[in-house]
């Protein structure tokens, strides 16, 4: 990086002060999982839930033609470490040829929404998802809407691409995380388990809780793609038609219909295992990293990474640069912006940073680092296991994921759910105005008609109730 220069001390005061964001709309959504006319499982309670963080800028992109800032949506699980890992950039106080300091911020998004902004005018110029089969969806949509031949998945031309420089800093397998009593009573830790082990314990025992979230995170997506791998009988190459056959359909409705609850990423499941422990799920998948982060923060209630027999895939943490400025009034990536991006993806794949992401529960990207050696987090553990996953499933086509999620909403079970909206005067302005964007946004993402929807509206007391009724 000898192309970079460092910062005079007196200059770091006409930098912003940026922070991650987490969405500040006080939404809750009651999801209750019915089966047939019986009400099952009980309530959960989901939501986007704000902090003291700032919120990310939605005014209209702009930024200074050299300007060598770069802001990276991140997924909202690895966004507070990318945080941290851009705040250590920043101190390097490095500079392009032109003498602007590069400094990276963070800003946390849901990888769906972040695929929706990348493909208008995205107010970020990189993008951190949880999976990379978020670029590949933004891929497929960018060259669909460039016209270009969409029956051709990998042969986009390069000038047409919506993405450039692709990084991967972190990876960190998709387990059914457990209570260790739990663990124990499915066999663990003298026998495999998967997806079949599951479904009976769910099947025998009414009072089994466990859950997975939808399919537009990458918990629940990946996990969802690994039980159709199971019906089908693979591990590699799951094909449309694989996919959509009687014996696999019926092997994930199977498998569906044991879950009590669906709904948010693993970091909203750990606020509720937080506040109601064992009473709140036995099981529910998530990425390993979760397991350790829990377990770091409650020894005494430990949780058990099970890896599932049949196979399982990986959140593999990509950062990419958005090939910004082929659209009308998008404005381009600059020159400065590269270099930063380029220095910052530098950074996250140097000895240091990948040391910190393992200690933090990510496996690195960087093979030669030892999983099991001296402050390792997996090194003495019995919760988490280095040597697993025995069975790396492969990541199927975008065409083939595409068909797994809209087949998944119709054998998913299905779900009531009243959305609770406070409309109180704390909520006037933009919080009110982001409480409208996340329910059309939610209920546009239901699809089929085996879901019911009701609305609770609040402020004081109950202002306005909805009872249940179909979408549409």
């Amino acid at each position: 990086m000898s192309r970079y220069r460092r910062m005079n001390s007196h200059d770091e005061n006409r930098h912003r002060n940026r922070a991650i964001w987490i969405a500040g709309i006080v939404i809750v959504l009651a999801i209750v999982i019915c089966s047939s006319s019986v009400i099952s499982g009980g309530m959960w309670i989901a939501g986007l839930f704000g902090g003291n963080d700032k919120q990310a800028d939605t005014a209209a992109p702009s930024w200074a033609p050299d300007s060598a800032e770069l802001t990276v949506a991140a997924s909202p699980l690895m966004a507070p470490v990318l945080q941290q890992m851009a705040s250590s950039f920043n101190s390097l106080d490095l500079r392009t040829p032109d003498n602007k300091k590069m400094t990276a911020w963070v800003v946390s998004v849901v990888p769906e929404k972040m695929v929706e902004d990348s493909l208008g005018l995205p107010n970020y110029q990189a993008i951190s998802p949880d999976s990379s089969l978020w670029l590949d969806q933004l891929e497929q949509e960018w060259a669909k809407r460039q016209q270009s031949d969409s029956s051709s998945e990998t042969q986009i031309p390069i000038g047409q691409r919506r993405i450039s420089g692709q990084t991967r800093y972190a990876v960190s397998p998709i387990v059914i995380a457990a209570w260790e009593p739990v663990a124990r009573s499915l066999g663990w830790p003298d026998h495999p388990i998967g997806w079949q082990e599951i479904q009976d314990k769910a099947t025998k025992d009414a009072t089994f809780k466990w859950n997975h979230s939808a399919t537009n995170n990458a918990s629940g997506l990946l996990a969802t793609l690994a039980e159709f791998y199971a019906g089908a009988n693979l591990t590699r190459g799951l094909t449309v038609d694989a996919a959509t056959s009687k014996k696999t359909l019926d092997y994930v409705q199977a498998v569906e219909s044991t879950i009590k609850f669906y709904g948010e990423g693993e970091e909203v499941i750990t606020q509720h295992l937080q506040e109601q422990g064992e009473n709140f799920l036995d099981a529910f998948t998530a990425q390993e990293r979760t397991v350790i982060d829990w377990n770091t923060r409650n020894p005494k209630r430990p949780l058990v990474a099970i890896y599932p027999s049949e196979g399982t895939l990986w959140t593999d943490h990509p950062l990419a640069l958005l090939e910004l400025g082929s659209q009308p009034h998008e404005l381009a990536v600059t020159d400065n912006q590269r270099l930063t991006y380029r220095a910052f993806a530098d950074f996250l794949t140097s000895p240091d940073a990948q040391k910190q992401f393992l200690s933090l529960g990510f496996r690195p990207a960087d093979l030669s680092l030892q999983l099991d050696g001296t402050g390792s987090p997996f090194a003495g553990s019995t919760y988490v296991d280095s040597r697993q996953p025995q069975t790396t499933l492969q990541m199927p086509s975008p065409s083939v994921i595409d068909v797994v999620r809209n087949v998944w909403y119709y054998t998913k079970r299905p779900t009531n759910v009243y959305l609770v909206v406070d409309t109180s005067g704390s909520m006037e302005g933009t919080k009110i105005a982001r409480a409208r964007e996340a329910l059309t946004a939610f209920v546009k993402q239901i699809q089929g008609d085996r879901d019911k929807l009701g609305l609770v509206e609040f402020a004081s007391g109950t202002k306005t109730f909805f009872a249940l009724a179909r979408d549409g």
